[in-house]
């Protein structure tokens, strides 16, 4: 809890009429992605991961065996980044992508017989930020232990967007995806499908499982990859390093009224400061590190204008 208690004392100290900037060599919103994710965990073990420094867009591709699955599932994971977008915009467009390319595959007559279920709202726990960590030991708010908020019938304005900004620091606990089920004829196989699309972090989480209809019941095929998805997903750890680290803040240069410049000021810096948590953002990178036991690193490097 020092995090919050030390952050609304904000409020009483002045603050420059100018935006925070690093003086780092970041160069566009996003330099450089580091994307983690595990190589074995459980029933989980990673059979093969790809990216092509040369197609960016896509970011990283992992192809995942489920243990006690039909051999014949395919699951894999897509990573790759989108930048900042409302969440809600954000997973809609990338299920209503998807459906589009599966209705190329059908174009294409690799698929036949495709019938879509409608598309409903799916949760997976969220890790922790990754770059802006504080002390371990440190109380951390939590969704049961939400900032204090002003007496009903005392609230004033500025303290009610000082309440407000508290509130976003407290981190999030699930992600809320989508989810959309299909059937199809693969080659001449009757198949079932599941798809999966999620925002996190500046990036777009898309999951494909496929098997034949005769290797599992519908039942059973949904449940076992409902929990690989969430099991999985959220061990994939993000990490951006560019101008979306800055914390930009601006003041009313013309307001003499440095009382309430300095408490705008802080419910900004609150405020980016909760942003820069959920986008997992730093302004430069650190030194390198070793992959966590059981997890390997992709590295993205963004070239020159490819955020515009």
């Amino acid at each position: 809890m020092r995090l919050i208690l030390c952050l609304a004392l904000l409020v009483l100290a002045p603050i420059a009429p100018a935006a925070t900037k690093s003086d780092s060599a970041s160069s566009q919103f996003i330099d450089k992605s580091i994307v983690t994710y595990p190589t074995s965990l459980g029933h989980y073990s990673l059979v093969k991961a790809s990216y092509d420094p040369a197609d960016v867009p896509n970011g990283v591709s992992l192809d995942y065996d489920v243990a006690d699955a039909p051999h014949e599932l395919q699951f894999n994971i897509y990573v790759y980044p989108l930048g900042r977008v409302d969440t809600a915009k954000a997973v809609t467009g990338a299920m209503v992508e998807m459906t589009g390319e599966i209705h190329t595959l059908e174009q294409q007559k690799i698929y036949a017989d495709l019938k879509f279920d409608d598309a409903v709202e799916f949760d997976v726990a969220v890790p922790p930020s990754s770059i802006l960590k504080t002390d371990e030991k440190e109380d951390a708010a939590s969704p049961e232990e939400p900032a204090a908020k002003a007496s009903p019938g005392t609230t004033k304005p500025e303290d009610s967007a000082l309440a407000d900004a508290l509130q976003s620091l407290v981190p999030p606990i699930k992600t809320t995806g989508r989810k959309r089920s299909l059937t199809m004829t693969v080659r001449g196989t009757p198949s079932q499908s599941l798809a999966y699309v999620f925002y996190r972090n500046l990036f777009l989480i898309s999951v494909r499982a496929t098997v034949p209809v005769s290797t599992l019941p519908p039942d059973k095929f949904n449940a076992l990859v409902d929990r690989a998805v969430q099991d999985l997903v959220p061990t994939m750890d993000i990490q951006n390093f560019g101008d979306c680290g800055t914390m930009h803040i601006s003041v009313d240069e013309k307001s003499t009224d440095k009382d309430k410049n300095a408490k705008a000021g802080s419910i900004q810096l609150i405020h980016e400061m909760a942003r820069i948590t959920r986008e997992n953002c730093a302004n430069k990178p650190g030194p390198d590190t070793a992959s966590p036991t059981g997890h390997e690193q992709q590295a993205i490097v963004y070239p020159a204008g490819f955020w515009k």
